[in-house]
């Protein structure tokens, strides 16, 4: 039996995804009850949303969730550490080169997952982050 472990088919995530997203908020919800570093705690939240996000789009259509997962911690390092954040970004194009090269996605898959990535998770800490430290 061969296992897909990519799962290649996209009507195949939707249980998976939302596996992902309880865990995430049970996590999110952890991290509050035992006062992780806010950052921390966001990024969670982030991270579930996210998630939710591609549970919708996978609906109609399959987009990289190894570029969006990469993406994501990018803008996120941008976001804490200014410019110097941008080096963990230079993993992006490997990798979307590695899933196009393994023929799991084409190239508008990729480039959507890498581009929700960095601005979904840009946009959600530019409005969470005041809230939390005004």
């Amino acid at each position: 039996m061969h296992t897909d472990l990519d799962i290649t088919d996209r009507t195949k995530r939707t249980v998976p995804l939302i596996f992902a997203i309880c865990s995430y908020l049970l996590g999110f919800l952890m991290l509050l009850w035992y006062g992780a570093p806010a950052i921390v705690s966001v990024l969670m939240l982030i991270y579930g949303t996210n998630t939710l996000i591609i549970l919708i789009i996978n609906f109609y259509w399959k987009i990289s969730i190894h570029a969006m997962g990469i993406a994501g911690p990018t803008a996120a390092f941008i976001f804490t550490f200014g410019p110097v954040g941008i080096i963990i970004g230079l993993i992006i194009p490997l990798v979307m080169w590695s899933r196009l090269k393994l023929k799991k996605h084409t190239p508008s898959q990729v480039i959507a997952g890498s581009l929700l990535g960095l601005l979904l998770t840009w946009i959600q800490l530019s409005y969470i982050v005041p809230l939390i430290h005004p």
